[in-house]
């Protein structure tokens, strides 16, 4: 079982053929997940950027592209590596996780969940190793402490924030790295430190911004 988190920007004026794609894919991705290749996958949009979760069985690497197929990468703008490669869906890092799959059967949904919600912030760029830091800290000192399928990912200074709902909440299997107890008790004051405001939302979206969803299956 592997947890993947990608991110891809759209063509400016491709947004809508995009999503019609992305959903005419779903009956090859039900296919995908009866054939016990994936367990689940959900993909998100804010105006051009896409935000792709999903969750692999087998121990080959699945890439996004055998999932969307190439078809879409007309419709997405090259986002070059390191080494100069032409890339369409970039790796956004796990830093957060409530809880860490031992075996497929451990992972698997008793009940499959409502929805799935993706959710974005922006942090204060001189903010983000502390932000890193705190949030190791809390993992591992606190295994297993909120929704099992929580997860957040990070390219640059943007979190992705991948749930399900209902939440579902379970003891962690695996011990946590760390036998300290630092974990701050007053831990959402403090992470507004870190955040950037959204200027055009509610003020229950005032950090933490609901994202569309395309497609969770």
């Amino acid at each position: 079982m592997k947890r993947h988190i990608f991110k891809a920007h759209i063509k400016k004026g491709m947004e809508k053929p995009v999503i019609e794609f992305i959903r005419d894919r779903e009956t090859f991705l039900n296919q995908m997940i009866r054939e016990q290749k994936i367990m689940t996958i959900s993909i998100f949009r804010f105006h051009q950027t896409l935000f792709l979760y999903y969750e692999s069985i087998e121990d080959n690497y699945i890439k996004p592209k055998d999932l969307i197929g190439e078809t879409v990468e007309s419709f997405l703008e090259i986002l070059p590596g390191v080494m100069g490669q032409e890339r369409y869906w970039v790796p956004m890092a796990d830093i957060f996780h409530y809880n860490s799959p031992v075996s497929v059967e451990h992972w698997r949904r008793k009940t499959k969940p409502e929805k799935s919600v993706g959710r974005i912030l922006q942090l204060k760029p001189e903010t983000l190793s502390r932000y890193i830091y705190y949030h190791y800290q809390y993992q591992e000192e606190k295994p297993g402490d909120g929704d099992k399928y929580g997860i957040i990912g990070i390219y640059e200074n943007l979190l992705f924030f991948y749930t399900e709902y209902p939440t579902y909440e379970e003891a962690a299997i695996q011990k946590g790295k760390l036998n300290t107890t630092h974990t701050p008790s007053n831990w959402s004051e403090l992470m507004e430190e870190h955040f950037l405001s959204w200027e055009d939302v509610s003020e229950e979206e005032r950090y933490w911004r609901y994202i569309e969803t395309i497609t969770y299956l």
